[in-house]
């Protein structure tokens, strides 16, 4: 017997395609995404690392976070951009302080930044704080 395995029907088609691709706004070049539950309502979000200003000379660098729609599955709200020293290029999300909260951390190739959750305001992030 041969092993098989079986596509996830994500166009709703039966076939395992995928829908069409949707582009959401996030910063001036974006580096890296990473995908992350920040506000703990369940639905997963985005988190970009933005390099810097874009070829039309707007953006700035940072990090842009994206709720998900709850009402609109799939769907994600406005960006909220965090400035971050220039050249941020990755980004990792994890609970760095042991509140029970998501905290964003982001490195720009010469040094590393820290974005502490809110206690109070699910999913907003306090002013990046260079880490030596």
């Amino acid at each position: 017997m041969t092993p098989s395995v079986a596509a996830g029907d994500l166009n709703g088609d039966g076939l395992g395609a995928f829908q069409p691709a949707v582009t959401f706004p996030a910063g001036a070049q974006p580096q890296a995404v990473r995908i992350a539950d920040v506000n703990g309502d369940g639905l997963p979000d985005l988190v970009v690392a933005n390099r810097g200003v874009g070829s039309d000379g707007t953006g700035a660098p940072g990090v842009s976070v994206l709720l998900q729609d709850a009402t609109h599955p799939g769907s994600f709200l406005a960006p909220i951009t965090y400035s971050t020293p220039w050249g941020a290029i990755d980004v990792a999300v994890g609970d760095l302080n042991g509140d029970g909260h998501p905290d964003i951390a982001v490195a720009d190739g010469n040094s590393a930044t820290v974005m502490i959750q809110s206690a109070t305001s699910p999913g907003t992030f306090a002013q990046a704080v260079p880490v030596n």
